[in-house]
């Protein structure tokens, strides 16, 4: 079996507190991540767990809000030829280098040039902050977006048919359950995600086809309510054409028509066991999912469940 990814995990919950920001500070910070930090005189907590394979990092973090800073010192001090990117996912980030500035908060991404100097005010916002934070090397990512080459800094746009992906694909990589060949590939699917998202996103046609697969299936799976989900509306959508769709699909070993129905089964499936759906009629959340035919659905739901809709939300399955 392939080995699973090396962990490592820093947390003040154990430390008293009131060497909670020192220990932050001097062990973790300056140590092992070569950066200083300032915080407020309130009371303060922080984790992080980092995973590493060769030149990758991934990490998790959580605190409440602190400053952070990264001289040219720092920089000289350790090997800074890599690129970082951030995913917010709770409270807010104003991230400084030189003259420029960017604030991103909950969901927004953000790469950044680790060569260079920066200052970041990190806020909580009332709970802990929590980013998703990813260290590639250069080569990686300026081998497909080279035009990040033009910029201190890349936030990438909320509308991008390409942003799901990646969010997805950075939370997938801080996973702790990855083996060093799922990493090496993910890492791979991301970086070339990077290079769709130059001005005005690449059409899916010039995607390789396990991005076109990913991408087809975002999409199908944000649209499973739409009835008029179809072959040949989807691949409408991505400017590809119908066989291309179907021969995409053939890697999932199942037809379009196939998976869209499980889709929908699966999604209706969740939907009737979820206490807060309870005040919801059985064909709503049928016609919720995709389904414009009760009959069918109550037929197909029996076939992959074995048991009624109404069983099934009953808890007789």
């Amino acid at each position: 079996m392939t080995p699973v990814i090396g962990t490592t995990t820093w947390s003040t919950d154990s430390i008293d507190e009131r060497e909670r920001f020192s220990f932050w500070r001097e062990t973790v910070c300056r140590n092992v991540f070569n950066i200083s930090v300032q915080a407020p005189p309130k009371r303060f907590s922080a984790s992080i767990t980092a995973r590493s394979h060769g030149a990758l990092r991934f990490a998790i973090c959580e605190s409440t809000a602190y400053d952070v800073n990264r001289t040219q010192k720092d920089i000289s001090n350790e090997s800074a030829d890599h690129y970082l990117m951030y995913l917010q996912l709770r409270g807010h980030t104003l991230l400084t280098q030189g003259n420029d500035a960017i604030e991103f908060g909950r969901n927004d991404i953000v790469i950044a040039d680790g060569r260079q100097p920066y200052h970041a005010a990190l806020f909580d916002d009332g709970q802990c902050r929590r980013q998703a934070i990813a260290v590639l090397p250069r080569p990686f990512i300026e081998a497909r977006a080279p035009w990040l080459r033009r910029r201190p800094f890349f936030k990438l746009a909320s509308n991008s048919v390409y942003v799901d992906l990646t969010r997805r694909h950075l939370l997938q990589l801080t996973a702790d359950d990855l083996t060093e060949s799922e990493m090496a590939l993910l890492t791979e699917n991301l970086c070339n995600l990077l290079a769709l998202l130059d001005h005005g996103d690449t059409p899916i046609s010039r995607v390789q086809p396990e991005l076109q697969l990913e991408a087809l299936l975002d999409f199908c799976r944000r649209n499973l309510h739409d009835p008029a989900l179809s072959p040949d509306f989807v691949a409408a959508q991505f400017g590809i054409s119908t066989r291309t769709l179907h021969l995409r699909f053939e890697k999932l070993e199942q037809t379009f028509g196939r998976w869209l129905l499980d889709a929908r089964l699966d999604a209706s499936s969740n939907a009737l066991r979820n206490p807060r759906q309870h005040a919801c009629s059985i064909s709503k959340i049928a016609y919720t999912c995709g389904f414009n035919d009760l009959s069918h659905f109550n037929k197909s739901f029996r076939t992959r469940f074995g048991v009624s809709p109404s069983e099934w939300r009953a808890g007789c399955a």
